[in-house]
């Protein structure tokens, strides 16, 4: 709280700074150089009730500014006596209880008159000292009362149990105030209670104080906030941590765009973004509606309120001017202090009088009326006129009504500008209120939208994994999901179609084996024929030569056994060229990652109802393999595990020396014990559909790469397969 000491402090400091900034030529204008000089000072900054006034050398008044309605600190011209220095005069005698200070000094331009300022305050040490000022000429707060808003609460001051002053709209009933004066104070003279005023309940803090001149009691209140309320300042610091998130992952995005731009173009995406932009556009609409709506009902409410109280000063100023010829100004003042309104008298097209008639001389507010109002009033003949004002991009709202007093007619001014009407819903408190609620819908939608795209694309994901899956050779797995309609049918019918190629694969294996086998013997049949007919000729004459006891026996036994030695050698080279034709085809050997092609893998069952992790300490393995025939090898076991009723499978790596050891351990049902040794065999299977190839193929490939591949550990709760594989130099 501000005494007498600090104002004294202030009023000398600016009277100080108007004298060190005193270079100039003239003043124009004494009404708005005050003004700009109050704006400068503490005065203003701490919301001072005071006024700056000009006088020439003569004491003859040029012009001022005063922030107190009704000019309650008198005329103060008289204690000028002095042309040197600043001179500080604490005043003795009260004003209305109210204490005055006065300063002054003399000011002398480089061109013109010099001319006195004299700056005067009122402030009361005993109670709080607020001045009331139009809501847009908000105050730069400064020192202790940058802590105080002093719009969100309201005041009371009782002086000996009689309210001496009071900030807010609104009336306090006699029950209230009772609760407020007989509370129960603690130790400290301190209560908190709990009060309805105006239906809503507020929470009060009561501080009683004792003076030398009586007792003192300061009731601060605040209307608790209602749910609502609390819910939209929870989504204003969540959608301000939302904001910092998404600004984040979109600079990631930008950076990782490559990398990132399959996902961000996913069809799960897309769903989700169609879904927010349906849902969200309607809701700003309505939102956008009901803020409409509540801006044209305070727009009512204020027209209503505007009236009556017009209407009310019309009253009370036409009944008084009957009764009595009192000045017509202090009728003015006096109606404005006990109807509780501040309002504007117009003669003509020119203000005449207000309770804040600093801000019309110094030119921060037009003196000339309205000319919506001059001619809806005077050249239409209405009675009233109500509408919007713009003073310095703020809006306010104001009633202008003609007023006959004594046969001479005014036209009486009430806006919203100075009078404080307390709406039920202001445009601040909806924006709020919408931005709570609204916010919350929001990320409902937004977890909706992300459900239910998730929802619908996990088919399409599953049936997307599953094709990559058939083109790598897969030609058993089945996609398992539970949606109805269009997409079950789909799942199916692709479900179909692995099953189709899966037997057309066979079958035409099959085929090719058979027709393969059937070239072959037609060939190995050709070419065995052909030396066999030199061989039985070669043969047959060496019969003939033995049975007629041929002289020549010797040289023909020595032509014919040369001739089936040659034949038999041709035999030989057709019976090779059949064993190659036997073998399998040849691998392309390469240099790969094999913690990357294990990942390949397991990317192909993440749909599956199988559980599939890698646990590897290296981020790096490089072998010598078929890429193929590797991704093959693991997911035949995989697939084993899946048919084995396994849920988990667990894949281990770990380098030692120059070999990679990899273990592949599920929990399914394991394999028999009688037949574990005849796994790898060629063309042994306990399946119905199965060809028994899987396991013997992938330990030849290993084989063939100098790897191997076993049984580590079988057993009702799961199988272990142990491989090794060189590592790539």
């Amino acid at each position: 709280r501000i005494n007498s000491n600090q104002i004294q402090f202030i009023v000398f400091q600016t009277l100080i700074n108007s004298k060190v900034n005193s270079n100039m030529n003239s003043v124009d204008d004494y009404s708005a150089y005050a003004f700009e000089l109050w704006t400068q000072s503490l005065l203003y900054k701490e919301g001072i009730n005071s006024s700056i006034e000009f006088y020439d050398a003569d004491k003859k008044y040029l012009g001022g500014f005063t922030s107190i309605a009704f000019d309650v600190l008198g005329d103060n011209a008289g204690a000028i006596n002095k042309r040197e220095g600043v001179n500080i005069i604490p005043l003795t005698n009260a004003f209305e209880n109210k204490i005055n200070i006065s300063g002054y000094t003399l000011i002398e331009p480089n061109v013109g008159k010099a001319f006195y300022i004299l700056i005067t305050t009122s402030f009361d040490e005993d109670h709080f000292n607020y001045s009331v000022l139009p809501k847009f000429f908000s105050r730069e707060k400064a020192g202790i009362s940058s802590a105080l808003d002093i719009d969100a609460v309201r005041m009371f001051d009782y002086h000996d149990k009689v309210l001496i002053n009071s900030y807010g709209d609104i009336n306090i009933s006699k029950p209230e105030e009772d609760k407020i004066i007989y509370a129960e104070f603690d130790k400290s003279n301190e209560a908190w209670k709990e009060i309805i005023l105006n239906g809503e309940n507020n929470l009060v803090f009561v501080l009683k104080q004792d003076t030398g001149s009586g007792e003192k009691i300061i009731a601060l209140a605040r209307p608790e906030k209602r749910f609502s309320w609390n819910l939209s300042d929870f989504f204003k610091i969540f959608f301000i941590h939302l904001i910092i998130i998404i600004a984040i992952l979109l600079v990631s995005a930008v950076v990782n765009f490559k990398a990132l731009r399959s996902r961000i173009l996913s069809f799960r995406i897309k769903l989700a973004l169609a879904f927010l932009f349906v849902s969200i556009i309607p809701l700003f609409i309505i939102a956008f509606y009901i803020r409409e709506i509540t801006d044209e009902r305070n727009e009512e409410m204020l027209a209503r309120v505007l009236n009556d109280k017009s209407n009310q000063v019309s009253s009370y100023l036409e009944l008084y001017t009957s009764r009595s010829n009192v000045d017509r100004n202090m009728l003015f003042e006096k109606a404005s202090k006990e109807l509780n309104t501040n309002f504007a008298i117009y003669s003509g097209y020119k203000i005449s009088y207000s309770g804040y008639q600093s801000f019309y001389t110094s030119g921060l507010l037009s003196s000339q009326l309205n000319p919506k109002a001059f001619s809806d009033l005077i050249i239409q003949k209405h009675n009233s006129y109500s509408g919007n004002e713009i003073v310095d991009g703020k809006n306010f709202y104001s009633t202008y009504r003609i007023l006959n007093l004594a046969g001479t007619q005014y036209i009486i001014q009430v806006s919203s500008l100075f009078n404080q009407i307390l709406l039920p819903l202001s445009s601040n408190e909806m924006d709020i209120f919408l931005f709570g609620i609204f916010s919350f819908v929001v990320v409902l939608i937004i977890i909706l939208s992300t459900f239910l795209s998730g929802q619908i694309s996990s088919p399409i994901r599953k049936l997307t994994i599953a094709t990559r899956s058939v083109a790598n050779g897969d030609y058993i797995l089945e996609v398992i999901d539970n949606s109805k309609g269009e997409i079950k049918e789909l799942v199916d019918g692709f479900n179909l179609m692995v099953s189709k190629v899966n037997q057309s694969q066979k079958d035409i294996a099959k085929f090719e084996r058979e027709e393969a086998w059937r070239e072959m013997a037609k060939q190995v049949a050709h070419e065995i024929k052909n030396p066999l007919t030199p061989m039985k000729l070669s043969v047959q004459q060496l019969m003939i030569a033995y049975k007629d006891k041929s002289p020549k026996f010797d040289s023909i036994f020595e032509k014919v056994t040369s001739t089936l030695i040659s034949q038999i050698e041709t035999l030989k080279n057709i019976a090779s060229e059949f064993s190659n034709f036997a073998r399998m085809p040849g691998i392309n050997i390469e240099r790969i990652d094999i913690i990357k092609t294990i990942y390949e893998v397991i990317d192909l069952f993440q749909h599956e109802k199988i559980k599939v992790t890698l646990n590897c300490s290296e981020k790096e393995i490089c072998i010598n393999a078929d890429k193929d025939h590797l991704k093959r090898t693991f997911v035949n076991l995989i697939r084993n595990a899946l048919q084995a009723k396994a849920t988990e499978i667990v894949i281990k790596t770990k380098l030692e020396s120059k070999y990679c050891f990899i273990s592949v351990s599920d929990n399914g049902t394991g394999i028999p014990e009688e037949i574990v040794n005849r796994i790898f065999e060629e063309n042994f299977t306990t399946k119905k559909s199965g060809m028994g190839l899987g396991l013997s193929m992938a330990k030849k490939f290993l084989e063939s790469i100098q790897g191997m591949i076993i049984v580590e550990k079988t057993s009702p709760d799961g199988t272990i397969f142990l491989i090794n594989i060189p590592v790539a130099e």
